[in-house]
């Protein structure tokens, strides 16, 4: 994990989560009084009674958010697009949908991590302005994350990122939260 990003408590629970076994028993003084998400010791699927449609709504949700934010990365004139303009989620899901939810369950620690510091460094680079340590520490959130834009689009403004990140809220990400936990259940 690249230094920019391994430091954040959120990435090393995650990393936690996927290097202890989760503990499934946790007693009613753990759930009760600590910051313990429900997925984290019970399959939410069968506990909290959540209906095929209800999955997809979220899932919606993380979508249509994550798009606003990809289509500003994408105005640069140094994105290159790695797969064709018919290669979309939508098509590929309807030939496929379990192809596609694996390798959404398999990118939500990832795309979850990398979001919530990208979320983090723009807001310390928003509240410290230009040229302070949170705004280079942000460029560099973003080149460990994989934007390569720097050069070509001018200098990227951490009130621009906020704003790209605007639909990312909490409830968007709960629900990779969730799925990055999909695994300790299936």
């Amino acid at each position: 994990m690249q230094l920019e990003v391994h430091h954040h408590p959120y990435v090393k629970e995650l990393l936690t989560r996927y290097n202890v076994a989760m503990d499934s028993n946790l007693g009613f003084f753990d759930r009760a009084f600590k910051d313990i998400a429900i997925s984290d010791y019970e399959n939410v699927l069968q506990t909290q009674s959540i209906e095929p449609e209800t999955i997809a709504k979220n899932l919606g949700k993380v979508v249509h958010s994550t798009e606003k934010f990809l289509d500003y990365i994408k105005r640069t004139r140094r994105y290159n697009r790695t797969y064709s303009l018919q290669a979309t989620w939508a098509s590929s899901c309807t030939h496929d949908p379990e192809v596609c939810a694996v390798v959404l369950v398999g990118i939500a620690p990832m795309l979850y991590a990398g979001l919530r510091c990208l979320i983090d460094a723009a807001a310390d680079a928003f509240m410290e302005g230009p040229a302070s340590i949170q705004e280079h520490s942000l460029i560099s959130v973003l080149e460990t994350l994989g934007y390569e834009g720097q050069p070509k689009r001018g200098k990227v403004r951490s009130s621009d990122i906020r704003s790209a990140l605007s639909d990312v809220n909490k409830d968007v990400l709960n629900v990779l939260y969730d799925l990055a936990g999909f695994w300790a259940f299936y």
